[in-house]
Order: structure tokens, then sequence, then C-alpha cells
């Protein structure tokens, strides 16, 4: 839920930080409100990923032959850092032109 959120709050993230630096709205390829629907919408598949895997746990206990998975762990874990590297790369795309000037 919390990815969802922070999905809402990029939108508003880039002024916050970087609007000394920016004077005109974003001309680059990757725009806030993509990456905000995209947060969302990963966010919603963590839900339903960790309540399937929340289902399977339980009946892998219950039948007492538990399996511990590092995949969907290791799997989530680079969707959300390649997310981070879009929010860097999008922060920056207007940015670098604007700190070079200076």
């Amino acid at each position: 839920m919390s990815m969802m959120g922070f999905g809402v709050v990029i939108a508003k993230l880039r002024y916050l930080f970087l609007a000394a630096a920016l004077t005109a709205p974003s001309t680059g390829i990757v725009h806030a409100s993509n990456i905000g629907l995209l947060f969302a919408c990963i966010g919603l598949l963590i839900i339903v990923t960790s309540g399937w895997r929340y289902v399977v746990v339980q009946n892998q206990i219950r039948q007492n032959n538990y399996q511990s998975s590092k995949r969907i762990v290791i799997i989530l874990s680079v969707i959300v850092m390649l997310l981070g590297v879009l929010i860097v790369g999008y922060l920056l795309q207007d940015a670098m032109p604007a700190l070079l000037l200076k």
C-alpha cells in the first residue's frame, strides 16, 4: 500500500526538490504521472502476490510441508529497485542541463 501512496506523491516530488533548478515543465520522455501510475500498479501487484503467498505458506504449514521461496522476494526487490532508478533518472532528466549551466 505504501508503494501505491508513493506513486501519488511522485508527481509533486520533482517540484519539491528541484524547484529552484527547474523552471519549465518536464520535456523528457518519462513523466511523473506515468511513474505514479507505474508505482500504483506495482503496489497492487505486491498486494496480490503477498496475499497469494500467504495462502500458499499457510497451506504448506498445515500440511507440515513448508518450503521457503526466495524467488518472489528477489523479483519484487528488483522491480522496486528499478522503480527507484526510474525516479532518479526522472529527477535528473531536466535538472542536469540546468545544473550544468550554473
